[in-house]
Protein backbone atom coordinates (compact mmCIF):
# COMPACT_ATOMS: atom_id res chain seq x y z
CA UNK A 1 0.00 0.00 0.00
CA UNK A 2 1.06 3.65 -0.31
CA UNK A 3 1.26 6.29 2.00
CA UNK A 4 1.09 9.40 -0.26
CA UNK A 5 -1.64 10.88 -1.78
CA UNK A 6 -2.27 14.34 -3.68
CA UNK A 7 -5.75 15.30 -3.85
CA UNK A 8 -5.89 15.85 -7.77
CA UNK A 9 -9.55 14.59 -8.57
CA UNK A 10 -11.44 15.69 -5.58
CA UNK A 11 -11.47 18.88 -3.76
CA UNK A 12 -9.93 18.47 -0.94
CA UNK A 13 -11.92 18.24 2.13
CA UNK A 14 -11.23 21.13 4.78
CA UNK A 15 -12.08 23.22 7.24
CA UNK A 16 -12.10 26.99 6.62
CA UNK A 17 -13.55 27.85 9.37
CA UNK A 18 -10.60 25.87 11.41
CA UNK A 19 -7.01 26.83 12.49
CA UNK A 20 -6.51 22.99 11.62
CA UNK A 21 -7.23 21.73 8.29
CA UNK A 22 -6.90 17.95 6.82
CA UNK A 23 -3.65 16.89 5.91
CA UNK A 24 -2.33 15.92 2.29
CA UNK A 25 -1.11 12.48 3.96
CA UNK A 26 -2.18 9.91 6.11
CA UNK A 27 -0.96 6.92 8.08
CA UNK A 28 -0.25 3.94 5.98
CA UNK A 29 -2.72 1.81 8.22
CA UNK A 30 -5.69 4.46 7.27
CA UNK A 31 -4.99 3.51 3.59
CA UNK A 32 -5.01 -0.34 4.00
CA UNK A 33 -8.29 -0.11 6.45
CA UNK A 34 -10.20 2.24 3.48
CA UNK A 35 -8.82 0.10 0.47
CA UNK A 36 -10.96 -2.56 1.86
CA UNK A 37 -14.30 -1.11 2.27
CA UNK A 38 -17.24 -1.58 0.56
CA UNK A 39 -20.45 -0.04 -0.40
CA UNK A 40 -22.42 -2.17 2.06
CA UNK A 41 -19.72 -1.53 5.32
CA UNK A 42 -21.47 -0.43 8.41
CA UNK A 43 -20.27 2.44 9.46
CA UNK A 44 -20.83 4.76 12.89
CA UNK A 45 -20.12 8.37 13.19
CA UNK A 46 -19.40 10.12 16.82
CA UNK A 47 -20.81 13.12 17.72
CA UNK A 48 -20.07 15.95 15.54
CA UNK A 49 -16.46 17.43 16.60
CA UNK A 50 -15.82 20.14 13.54
CA UNK A 51 -16.20 23.46 13.04
CA UNK A 52 -17.47 26.00 10.14
CA UNK A 53 -18.28 24.44 6.91
CA UNK A 54 -17.03 21.39 8.24
CA UNK A 55 -19.27 20.95 10.69
CA UNK A 56 -22.43 21.52 8.64
CA UNK A 57 -21.15 18.86 6.08
CA UNK A 58 -20.45 16.34 8.69
CA UNK A 59 -23.91 17.09 10.22
CA UNK A 60 -25.34 15.67 7.27
CA UNK A 61 -23.60 12.81 6.43
CA UNK A 62 -22.94 11.50 10.67
CA UNK A 63 -26.42 10.08 10.07
CA UNK A 64 -24.90 7.53 7.51
CA UNK A 65 -25.63 3.73 8.28
CA UNK A 66 -22.94 2.34 5.39
CA UNK A 67 -19.97 3.69 3.42
CA UNK A 68 -22.19 4.09 0.27
CA UNK A 69 -24.71 6.28 2.21
CA UNK A 70 -21.94 8.70 3.41
CA UNK A 71 -20.74 9.33 0.37
CA UNK A 72 -24.55 9.91 -1.27
CA UNK A 73 -24.88 12.39 2.15
CA UNK A 74 -21.81 14.27 1.19
CA UNK A 75 -18.99 13.10 2.41
CA UNK A 76 -15.71 13.88 0.53
CA UNK A 77 -13.59 10.40 -0.15
CA UNK A 78 -11.21 12.75 2.05
CA UNK A 79 -13.34 12.81 5.08
CA UNK A 80 -13.50 8.84 4.90
CA UNK A 81 -9.82 8.99 5.80
CA UNK A 82 -9.46 12.18 8.24
CA UNK A 83 -12.56 10.77 9.76
CA UNK A 84 -11.01 7.29 10.01
CA UNK A 85 -7.97 8.32 11.33
CA UNK A 86 -9.36 11.04 14.11
CA UNK A 87 -11.35 8.43 15.53
CA UNK A 88 -14.46 10.39 14.16
CA UNK A 89 -15.40 7.14 12.31
CA UNK A 90 -15.83 3.34 13.34
CA UNK A 91 -16.28 0.84 10.47
CA UNK A 92 -17.49 -2.65 10.96
CA UNK A 93 -17.73 -6.13 8.56
CA UNK A 94 -17.65 -7.33 5.97
CA UNK A 95 -14.72 -5.85 4.15
CA UNK A 96 -13.07 -6.66 1.11
CA UNK A 97 -10.12 -9.66 1.87
CA UNK A 98 -7.82 -7.80 -0.04
CA UNK A 99 -7.63 -4.37 -2.31
CA UNK A 100 -9.91 -4.32 -5.19
CA UNK A 101 -7.63 -5.01 -8.45
CA UNK A 102 -9.33 -3.23 -11.28
CA UNK A 103 -7.33 -5.21 -13.95
CA UNK A 104 -9.70 -7.72 -12.86
CA UNK A 105 -13.06 -6.02 -12.78
CA UNK A 106 -14.86 -7.12 -16.69
CA UNK A 107 -17.16 -4.50 -16.52
CA UNK A 108 -17.93 -0.99 -14.72
CA UNK A 109 -21.64 -1.83 -13.99
CA UNK A 110 -20.03 -4.38 -11.90
CA UNK A 111 -18.49 -1.67 -9.71
CA UNK A 112 -20.35 0.07 -6.79
CA UNK A 113 -19.95 4.06 -6.47
CA UNK A 114 -18.20 3.60 -3.48
CA UNK A 115 -16.06 1.08 -5.33
CA UNK A 116 -15.00 3.63 -8.10
CA UNK A 117 -14.45 6.79 -5.54
CA UNK A 118 -12.40 4.49 -3.02
CA UNK A 119 -10.52 3.07 -6.24
CA UNK A 120 -10.15 6.17 -8.16
CA UNK A 121 -9.28 8.03 -4.87
CA UNK A 122 -6.17 5.57 -3.80
CA UNK A 123 -5.13 4.93 -7.35
CA UNK A 124 -3.74 8.76 -7.76
CA UNK A 125 -1.08 7.90 -4.58
CA UNK A 126 0.44 5.00 -6.49
CA UNK A 127 3.43 5.62 -8.08
CA UNK A 128 3.42 2.76 -10.14
CA UNK A 129 0.03 2.91 -12.36
CA UNK A 130 0.04 1.86 -15.81
CA UNK A 131 -1.17 3.38 -18.82
CA UNK A 132 -3.99 0.96 -19.07
CA UNK A 133 -5.14 1.82 -15.26
CA UNK A 134 -5.34 5.60 -16.46
CA UNK A 135 -7.43 4.13 -19.15
CA UNK A 136 -9.89 2.58 -16.94
CA UNK A 137 -9.94 5.36 -14.84
CA UNK A 138 -11.51 8.04 -17.33
CA UNK A 139 -14.22 5.46 -17.72
CA UNK A 140 -14.52 5.83 -13.92
CA UNK A 141 -14.71 9.47 -14.89
CA UNK A 142 -17.63 9.31 -16.60
CA UNK A 143 -20.15 7.16 -14.45
CA UNK A 144 -18.92 9.31 -11.22
CA UNK A 145 -20.02 12.08 -12.48
CA UNK A 146 -23.30 10.14 -14.13
CA UNK A 147 -23.45 9.33 -9.94
CA UNK A 148 -23.00 13.19 -8.57
CA UNK A 149 -25.51 14.52 -11.33
CA UNK A 150 -27.79 12.26 -9.71
CA UNK A 151 -26.76 13.45 -6.27
CA UNK A 152 -27.57 16.70 -6.64
CA UNK A 153 -30.35 16.83 -8.26
CA UNK A 154 -32.27 14.91 -5.11
CA UNK A 155 -30.24 16.93 -3.56
CA UNK A 156 -32.23 20.15 -5.51
CA UNK A 157 -35.27 18.55 -4.72
CA UNK A 158 -35.41 17.80 -1.50
CA UNK A 159 -34.41 22.13 -0.64
CA UNK A 160 -37.10 22.45 -3.41
CA UNK A 161 -39.60 20.85 -1.36
CA UNK A 162 -38.28 22.00 2.09
CA UNK A 163 -38.74 25.80 0.99
CA UNK A 164 -41.95 25.26 -0.11
CA UNK A 165 -40.70 25.95 -3.83
CA UNK A 166 -43.02 24.55 -6.50
CA UNK A 167 -40.70 23.67 -9.40
CA UNK A 168 -36.67 22.86 -8.00
CA UNK A 169 -35.62 23.81 -11.65
CA UNK A 170 -36.44 27.34 -10.05
CA UNK A 171 -33.03 26.85 -8.59
CA UNK A 172 -29.92 28.45 -9.78
CA UNK A 173 -27.49 25.81 -11.27
CA UNK A 174 -24.92 25.98 -8.86
CA UNK A 175 -24.84 27.22 -4.88
CA UNK A 176 -22.52 30.24 -4.24
CA UNK A 177 -19.47 29.44 -1.35
CA UNK A 178 -21.22 31.31 1.37
CA UNK A 179 -24.86 30.48 0.68
CA UNK A 180 -26.88 28.01 2.79
CA UNK A 181 -30.16 26.18 1.28
CA UNK A 182 -32.49 28.96 2.59
CA UNK A 183 -30.29 31.43 0.73
CA UNK A 184 -29.54 29.37 -1.89
CA UNK A 185 -33.02 28.73 -2.57
CA UNK A 186 -34.51 32.88 -1.93
CA UNK A 187 -31.76 34.31 -4.27
CA UNK A 188 -32.89 31.68 -6.97
CA UNK A 189 -36.32 32.90 -6.75
CA UNK A 190 -35.57 36.58 -6.81
CA UNK A 191 -33.64 35.82 -9.88
CA UNK A 192 -36.78 34.04 -11.46
CA UNK A 193 -39.15 36.59 -10.37
CA UNK A 194 -36.55 39.52 -11.77
CA UNK A 195 -36.49 37.71 -15.12
CA UNK A 196 -40.41 38.00 -14.80
CA UNK A 197 -40.69 41.62 -14.43
CA UNK A 198 -37.94 42.71 -17.26
CA UNK A 199 -40.04 40.44 -19.71
CA UNK A 200 -42.98 42.30 -18.71
CA UNK A 201 -41.52 46.18 -19.27
CA UNK A 202 -39.99 44.77 -22.10
CA UNK A 203 -43.69 43.92 -23.45
CA UNK A 204 -45.35 46.57 -22.37
CA UNK A 205 -42.50 49.37 -23.21
CA UNK A 206 -42.26 50.95 -20.26
CA UNK A 207 -39.98 51.44 -16.89
CA UNK A 208 -39.27 49.27 -14.34
CA UNK A 209 -40.93 50.69 -11.04
CA UNK A 210 -39.85 51.51 -7.30
CA UNK A 211 -42.71 48.50 -6.37
CA UNK A 212 -41.38 45.83 -8.56
CA UNK A 213 -37.60 46.29 -7.28
CA UNK A 214 -39.07 45.96 -4.17
CA UNK A 215 -41.33 43.03 -5.02
CA UNK A 216 -37.64 41.12 -5.98
CA UNK A 217 -36.18 42.86 -3.01
CA UNK A 218 -38.12 40.82 -0.54
CA UNK A 219 -37.46 37.66 -2.08
CA UNK A 220 -34.01 38.07 -2.20
CA UNK A 221 -31.74 36.15 0.33
CA UNK A 222 -29.16 38.16 2.10
CA UNK A 223 -25.74 37.09 3.20
CA UNK A 224 -25.12 37.94 7.26
CA UNK A 225 -21.91 40.34 6.70
CA UNK A 226 -19.14 39.94 9.39
CA UNK A 227 -16.89 42.06 7.16
CA UNK A 228 -18.16 45.77 7.12
CA UNK A 229 -16.98 46.15 10.56
CA UNK A 230 -17.46 50.28 9.77
CA UNK A 231 -21.14 50.46 9.50
CA UNK A 232 -22.08 48.37 12.54
CA UNK A 233 -23.15 50.06 15.69
CA UNK A 234 -21.88 48.64 19.05
CA UNK A 235 -22.73 45.17 19.83
CA UNK A 236 -23.56 44.56 15.97
CA UNK A 237 -21.24 41.41 14.95
CA UNK A 238 -23.17 40.90 11.23
CA UNK A 239 -25.66 42.77 9.02
CA UNK A 240 -27.37 41.78 5.93
CA UNK A 241 -25.64 43.16 2.77
CA UNK A 242 -24.44 42.08 -0.30
CA UNK A 243 -22.43 43.58 -3.57
CA UNK A 244 -22.98 42.97 -6.79
CA UNK A 245 -20.99 43.52 -9.65
CA UNK A 246 -16.77 44.38 -9.07
CA UNK A 247 -15.23 44.10 -6.08
CA UNK A 248 -11.84 44.58 -4.83
CA UNK A 249 -10.30 41.54 -3.31
CA UNK A 250 -7.41 41.74 -0.09
CA UNK A 251 -4.80 41.35 -2.47
CA UNK A 252 -5.76 44.16 -4.80
CA UNK A 253 -7.61 42.36 -7.60
CA UNK A 254 -10.61 43.33 -9.39
CA UNK A 255 -13.19 40.70 -9.28
CA UNK A 256 -16.68 40.02 -10.25
CA UNK A 257 -18.80 39.22 -7.26
CA UNK A 258 -20.48 35.73 -6.81
CA UNK A 259 -23.81 37.36 -6.47
CA UNK A 260 -23.20 38.33 -10.20
CA UNK A 261 -22.02 34.95 -11.41
CA UNK A 262 -25.01 32.97 -10.34
CA UNK A 263 -27.91 35.60 -10.48
CA UNK A 264 -27.70 37.37 -13.78
CA UNK A 265 -31.16 38.78 -14.09
CA UNK A 266 -31.39 40.22 -10.39
CA UNK A 267 -28.37 42.12 -11.92
CA UNK A 268 -29.94 43.37 -14.61
CA UNK A 269 -33.41 44.03 -12.72
CA UNK A 270 -30.88 46.11 -10.69
CA UNK A 271 -29.57 47.83 -13.39
CA UNK A 272 -32.50 48.74 -15.13
CA UNK A 273 -34.28 50.20 -12.65
CA UNK A 274 -31.31 53.11 -12.12
CA UNK A 275 -31.24 53.06 -15.95
CA UNK A 276 -34.73 53.60 -16.06
CA UNK A 277 -35.10 56.00 -13.39
CA UNK A 278 -31.68 58.31 -13.71
CA UNK A 279 -32.14 61.66 -13.32
CA UNK A 280 -32.04 63.81 -16.67
CA UNK A 281 -29.09 65.76 -15.27
CA UNK A 282 -26.85 63.17 -14.76
CA UNK A 283 -27.72 61.12 -18.00
CA UNK A 284 -24.09 60.91 -19.38
CA UNK A 285 -22.14 62.24 -16.19
CA UNK A 286 -23.02 59.31 -13.78
CA UNK A 287 -21.47 55.92 -13.86
CA UNK A 288 -21.08 52.35 -11.64
CA UNK A 289 -19.26 49.05 -11.62
CA UNK A 290 -21.09 47.92 -8.06
CA UNK A 291 -24.21 48.06 -6.38
CA UNK A 292 -24.31 47.38 -2.81
CA UNK A 293 -28.07 46.24 -1.17
CA UNK A 294 -28.86 46.32 2.26
CA UNK A 295 -31.86 45.24 4.82
CA UNK A 296 -32.45 46.04 7.87
CA UNK A 297 -29.81 47.64 9.66
CA UNK A 298 -28.93 51.37 10.54
CA UNK A 299 -25.41 52.19 9.65
CA UNK A 300 -23.44 54.33 11.88
CA UNK A 301 -21.80 56.96 11.10
CA UNK A 302 -18.91 56.58 8.32
CA UNK A 303 -16.86 57.44 5.48
CA UNK A 304 -16.92 54.98 2.44
CA UNK A 305 -12.78 54.35 1.74
CA UNK A 306 -13.04 52.56 -1.83
CA UNK A 307 -15.70 54.62 -4.03
CA UNK A 308 -14.60 56.71 -7.13
CA UNK A 309 -16.90 59.48 -7.55
CA UNK A 310 -20.48 60.30 -6.46
CA UNK A 311 -22.89 57.41 -5.20
CA UNK A 312 -26.57 57.58 -5.68
CA UNK A 313 -28.87 55.78 -2.89
CA UNK A 314 -32.41 54.73 -2.93
CA UNK A 315 -34.39 52.92 0.30
CA UNK A 316 -37.51 51.23 -0.35
CA UNK A 317 -39.67 49.32 2.03
CA UNK A 318 -42.67 49.80 4.60
CA UNK A 319 -40.98 51.55 7.30
CA UNK A 320 -40.89 54.78 9.74
CA UNK A 321 -38.12 57.48 9.77
CA UNK A 322 -34.67 55.95 8.60
CA UNK A 323 -33.72 59.20 6.84
CA UNK A 324 -30.16 59.08 5.51
CA UNK A 325 -27.94 61.64 7.76
CA UNK A 326 -25.76 63.37 5.55
CA UNK A 327 -22.44 65.94 5.66
CA UNK A 328 -21.93 67.23 2.91
CA UNK A 329 -19.65 69.84 3.70
CA UNK A 330 -17.49 66.94 4.85
CA UNK A 331 -14.20 67.22 4.02
CA UNK A 332 -12.08 65.32 6.34
CA UNK A 333 -10.59 67.84 8.68
CA UNK A 334 -12.76 66.57 11.57
CA UNK A 335 -12.97 63.54 13.12
CA UNK A 336 -16.28 61.71 13.17
CA UNK A 337 -16.81 62.44 16.95
CA UNK A 338 -15.81 66.00 16.37
CA UNK A 339 -17.87 65.89 13.18
CA UNK A 340 -21.12 64.96 15.14
CA UNK A 341 -21.06 67.79 17.63
CA UNK A 342 -21.02 70.29 14.75
CA UNK A 343 -24.41 72.89 14.77
CA UNK A 344 -26.03 72.60 11.72
CA UNK A 345 -23.66 70.02 9.99
CA UNK A 346 -25.94 67.01 8.87
CA UNK A 347 -28.70 67.33 6.47
CA UNK A 348 -31.44 64.50 6.73
CA UNK A 349 -32.90 63.13 3.84
CA UNK A 350 -35.87 61.07 2.96
CA UNK A 351 -34.63 58.63 0.52
CA UNK A 352 -37.91 56.37 0.41
CA UNK A 353 -39.08 59.79 -1.41
CA UNK A 354 -37.02 60.37 -3.77
CA UNK A 355 -33.52 59.36 -4.91
CA UNK A 356 -30.38 60.96 -3.76
CA UNK A 357 -26.54 61.78 -5.36
CA UNK A 358 -24.30 61.86 -3.02
CA UNK A 359 -20.23 61.14 -1.70
CA UNK A 360 -20.12 58.37 0.53
CA UNK A 361 -16.50 59.68 0.64
CA UNK A 362 -18.19 62.14 3.08
CA UNK A 363 -20.18 61.22 6.14
CA UNK A 364 -23.21 59.78 6.41
CA UNK A 365 -25.64 57.35 8.77
CA UNK A 366 -28.93 55.89 8.84
CA UNK A 367 -31.18 57.15 11.58
CA UNK A 368 -33.28 54.61 13.58
CA UNK A 369 -36.30 53.11 11.98
CA UNK A 370 -39.51 50.77 12.64
CA UNK A 371 -40.55 48.13 10.33
CA UNK A 372 -38.80 46.68 6.96
CA UNK A 373 -36.44 48.87 5.34
CA UNK A 374 -33.98 47.92 2.05
CA UNK A 375 -31.70 50.18 0.96
CA UNK A 376 -29.30 49.98 -2.35
CA UNK A 377 -26.23 51.94 -3.62
CA UNK A 378 -25.05 52.61 -7.29
CA UNK A 379 -21.09 53.36 -6.66
CA UNK A 380 -18.08 53.04 -8.54
CA UNK A 381 -15.31 50.50 -7.39
CA UNK A 382 -11.94 51.59 -6.91
CA UNK A 383 -8.97 50.51 -9.66
CA UNK A 384 -12.24 49.50 -11.68
CA UNK A 385 -9.95 49.87 -14.78
CA UNK A 386 -7.94 46.46 -14.16
CA UNK A 387 -10.69 44.32 -14.24
CA UNK A 388 -10.41 42.16 -17.33
CA UNK A 389 -11.50 44.38 -20.61
CA UNK A 390 -14.11 40.88 -21.12
CA UNK A 391 -15.29 40.93 -17.67
CA UNK A 392 -15.96 45.16 -18.23
CA UNK A 393 -17.75 43.92 -21.12
CA UNK A 394 -19.97 41.69 -19.51
CA UNK A 395 -21.09 43.70 -16.86
CA UNK A 396 -21.59 46.35 -19.31
CA UNK A 397 -23.88 43.96 -21.29
CA UNK A 398 -25.83 43.40 -17.39
CA UNK A 399 -26.75 47.34 -17.78
CA UNK A 400 -23.77 48.48 -15.49
CA UNK A 401 -22.31 51.86 -16.96
CA UNK A 402 -18.50 50.89 -16.61
CA UNK A 403 -16.81 54.23 -17.13
CA UNK A 404 -13.64 54.47 -19.27
CA UNK A 405 -10.56 55.55 -17.05
CA UNK A 406 -10.82 59.17 -18.86
CA UNK A 407 -14.12 59.80 -17.43
CA UNK A 408 -12.95 60.31 -13.49
CA UNK A 409 -12.53 63.96 -13.83
CA UNK A 410 -15.68 64.41 -15.21
CA UNK A 411 -17.26 61.71 -12.58
CA UNK A 412 -15.78 63.98 -10.13
CA UNK A 413 -16.87 67.14 -11.26
CA UNK A 414 -20.70 66.26 -10.79
CA UNK A 415 -20.90 68.00 -7.54
CA UNK A 416 -18.56 70.76 -6.02
CA UNK A 417 -15.51 69.80 -3.43
CA UNK A 418 -16.82 70.22 -0.02
CA UNK A 419 -16.01 73.15 2.15
CA UNK A 420 -15.71 72.28 5.61
CA UNK A 421 -17.32 73.20 8.79
CA UNK A 422 -15.88 76.21 10.11
CA UNK A 423 -18.05 78.71 12.09
CA UNK A 424 -19.97 78.44 14.94
CA UNK A 425 -23.40 77.20 13.22
CA UNK A 426 -21.11 74.75 11.74
CA UNK A 427 -21.39 76.01 7.76
CA UNK A 428 -19.73 79.14 5.61
CA UNK A 429 -21.87 81.35 4.45
CA UNK A 430 -21.64 79.65 0.68
CA UNK A 431 -21.97 76.35 1.55
CA UNK A 432 -25.47 77.28 3.51
CA UNK A 433 -26.82 78.39 0.59
CA UNK A 434 -25.38 76.05 -1.85
CA UNK A 435 -26.84 73.28 0.55
CA UNK A 436 -30.01 75.21 0.11
CA UNK A 437 -29.95 75.15 -3.65
CA UNK A 438 -29.47 71.34 -3.56
CA UNK A 439 -32.89 70.43 -2.18
CA UNK A 440 -34.40 69.53 -5.33
CA UNK A 441 -32.31 68.49 -8.33
CA UNK A 442 -28.50 68.81 -8.96
CA UNK A 443 -26.71 72.03 -6.92
CA UNK A 444 -24.01 71.89 -4.96
CA UNK A 445 -22.74 69.33 -2.49
CA UNK A 446 -25.58 66.59 -3.93
CA UNK A 447 -28.18 65.83 -5.84
CA UNK A 448 -32.32 65.04 -4.87
CA UNK A 449 -34.98 64.09 -6.90
CA UNK A 450 -38.43 64.15 -4.21
CA UNK A 451 -41.03 61.32 -6.22
CA UNK A 452 -43.50 64.09 -5.63
CA UNK A 453 -42.37 66.68 -8.20
CA UNK A 454 -42.30 63.39 -10.45
CA UNK A 455 -45.73 63.23 -12.51
CA UNK A 456 -44.67 60.54 -14.69
CA UNK A 457 -42.85 58.68 -11.75
CA UNK A 458 -46.09 58.47 -10.35
CA UNK A 459 -48.12 57.41 -12.93
CA UNK A 460 -45.78 54.36 -13.26
CA UNK A 461 -45.78 53.24 -10.01
CA UNK A 462 -49.24 53.45 -9.76
CA UNK A 463 -49.60 51.41 -13.10
CA UNK A 464 -47.18 48.59 -11.52
CA UNK A 465 -49.12 48.25 -8.58
CA UNK A 466 -52.11 47.56 -10.21
CA UNK A 467 -50.82 45.25 -12.92
CA UNK A 468 -49.15 42.90 -9.48
CA UNK A 469 -51.30 43.32 -7.02
CA UNK A 470 -53.62 40.21 -8.84
CA UNK A 471 -50.08 38.37 -9.44
CA UNK A 472 -48.83 37.32 -6.37
CA UNK A 473 -45.02 36.53 -5.87
CA UNK A 474 -43.24 33.53 -5.61
CA UNK A 475 -43.05 32.23 -2.05
CA UNK A 476 -40.29 31.16 -0.35
CA UNK A 477 -40.58 29.57 3.35
CA UNK A 478 -38.04 30.32 6.13
CA UNK A 479 -35.97 28.55 8.27
CA UNK A 480 -37.18 28.60 11.91
CA UNK A 481 -34.00 28.33 13.53
CA UNK A 482 -31.24 31.08 12.14
CA UNK A 483 -28.70 32.43 13.91
CA UNK A 484 -25.67 34.36 13.32
CA UNK A 485 -22.31 33.03 12.02
CA UNK A 486 -20.21 32.16 14.95
CA UNK A 487 -16.79 34.08 15.32
CA UNK A 488 -13.79 32.17 14.11
CA UNK A 489 -11.83 31.51 17.19
CA UNK A 490 -8.64 29.61 16.63
CA UNK A 491 -8.65 26.98 19.51
CA UNK A 492 -5.54 25.85 20.82
CA UNK A 493 -3.61 22.65 20.25
CA UNK A 494 -2.40 20.17 22.76
CA UNK A 495 0.34 17.73 21.73
CA UNK A 496 2.18 17.67 18.22
CA UNK A 497 0.02 18.50 15.10
CA UNK A 498 0.62 18.41 11.17
CA UNK A 499 -0.56 22.20 10.97
CA UNK A 500 2.41 23.46 13.15
CA UNK A 501 5.01 22.38 10.77
CA UNK A 502 7.22 24.75 8.69
CA UNK A 503 9.19 24.06 5.43
CA UNK A 504 12.59 24.16 6.02
CA UNK A 505 14.63 22.75 2.70
CA UNK A 506 16.30 20.14 1.17
CA UNK A 507 19.25 19.95 3.52
CA UNK A 508 19.52 20.57 7.27
CA UNK A 509 22.72 22.39 8.57
CA UNK A 510 21.77 23.27 12.19
CA UNK A 511 21.21 21.38 15.09
CA UNK A 512 21.06 18.06 13.65
CA UNK A 513 20.90 16.74 17.31
CA UNK A 514 16.83 17.54 16.59
CA UNK A 515 16.27 15.49 13.48
CA UNK A 516 13.51 12.87 13.99
CA UNK A 517 13.98 9.83 12.00
CA UNK A 518 12.74 6.99 10.70
CA UNK A 519 9.38 8.30 9.37
CA UNK A 520 8.23 8.78 5.80
CA UNK A 521 6.30 12.03 6.47
CA UNK A 522 5.47 14.75 8.17
CA UNK A 523 1.83 12.74 9.79
CA UNK A 524 3.39 9.56 10.53
CA UNK A 525 6.30 11.75 12.99
CA UNK A 526 3.33 13.59 14.47
CA UNK A 527 1.62 10.57 15.48
CA UNK A 528 4.83 8.83 16.89
CA UNK A 529 5.44 11.89 18.57
CA UNK A 530 2.15 11.77 20.41
CA UNK A 531 2.12 8.00 20.69
CA UNK A 532 4.02 7.56 23.66
CA UNK A 533 4.32 4.11 22.42
CA UNK A 534 8.92 5.38 20.91
CA UNK A 535 9.99 7.66 23.88
CA UNK A 536 10.74 11.26 22.41
CA UNK A 537 14.44 11.97 21.85
CA UNK A 538 15.32 14.08 25.15
CA UNK A 539 16.58 16.91 22.99
CA UNK A 540 13.66 17.48 21.42
CA UNK A 541 11.04 16.87 24.20
CA UNK A 542 13.09 19.29 25.80
CA UNK A 543 13.44 22.22 23.01
CA UNK A 544 9.89 21.41 21.97
CA UNK A 545 10.15 21.75 18.04
CA UNK A 546 12.47 19.04 15.90
CA UNK A 547 12.64 18.58 12.09
CA UNK A 548 11.92 15.30 9.82
CA UNK A 549 12.36 14.46 6.30
CA UNK A 550 9.49 13.53 4.08
CA UNK A 551 10.74 11.28 1.24
CA UNK A 552 7.81 12.08 -0.96
CA UNK A 553 8.73 15.73 -1.29
CA UNK A 554 12.88 15.95 -0.24
CA UNK A 555 12.81 18.15 1.70
CA UNK A 556 12.71 18.96 5.48
CA UNK A 557 9.86 20.23 7.73
CA UNK A 558 10.63 21.71 10.93
CA UNK A 559 7.80 20.94 13.72
CA UNK A 560 7.27 22.76 16.92
CA UNK A 561 4.76 22.61 19.76
CA UNK A 562 2.34 25.25 20.56
CA UNK A 563 4.25 28.68 21.57
CA UNK A 564 7.10 27.16 20.02
CA UNK A 565 7.31 28.66 16.66
CA UNK A 566 9.55 31.34 16.34
CA UNK A 567 12.09 29.72 18.64
CA UNK A 568 11.83 26.61 16.72
CA UNK A 569 12.12 29.24 13.09
CA UNK A 570 15.19 30.70 14.98
CA UNK A 571 16.87 27.28 15.81
CA UNK A 572 16.87 25.99 12.33
CA UNK A 573 17.41 29.41 10.20
CA UNK A 574 13.82 29.74 9.11
CA UNK A 575 12.96 33.62 7.82
CA UNK A 576 10.16 33.45 6.34
CA UNK A 577 6.85 33.30 7.08
CA UNK A 578 5.54 29.56 7.18
CA UNK A 579 4.00 28.80 4.13
CA UNK A 580 0.85 26.26 3.28
CA UNK A 581 2.37 22.66 3.23
CA UNK A 582 1.94 19.76 1.30
CA UNK A 583 3.49 16.94 3.62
Amino acid sequence: LWVEVRFLAYPRASCPDSEISMPSTYKASTYAAVSLWLDCTPVKYRPNPKRGKSFHRYGKYEKAKTVGEALALGSYPADLLFDYEHGHLQAFPPFRKKPLDINKVKSLEDMTETDMVIFRFLAFVDPNRTAATEKIMEGLDQRINRFRHMHRRMHRLKIAKAFGMNDADDLGDTKGFWECGETWARRSTADKEARDILAVADKTGRKVSDHEFLRVLKLWGFRLNETRKNVMRPGQTWVLSDTLGLTCDRSGQILKREETRLYIDFNKLACRWLNDNLPEELQGKFYFTSININKNYAARLHRDGNNVGPSIIKAFGDFKQGELSYYPEDDKSLTLDKLQKVPGACEKLDIRAGTLLFDGCRAHEVEGFSGERYSIVYFTCARFWKAPAALRSQLASFGFRIPQRTALAKMRSVMRPPQGYKDATGKSAASKKATRESISGLRGCYGYWPISADKAKQRLESQAATYWGTRPPRRVNEEEDKTAPKKRIRQPVEGWHHSMAVLLGPELTKNKNLELKGFPNVVDAVAALNSGETPTPKAIAKAGYCVTYSNRTKVYYVLYLEGKREKAMQAFGVDRPAKKIKT
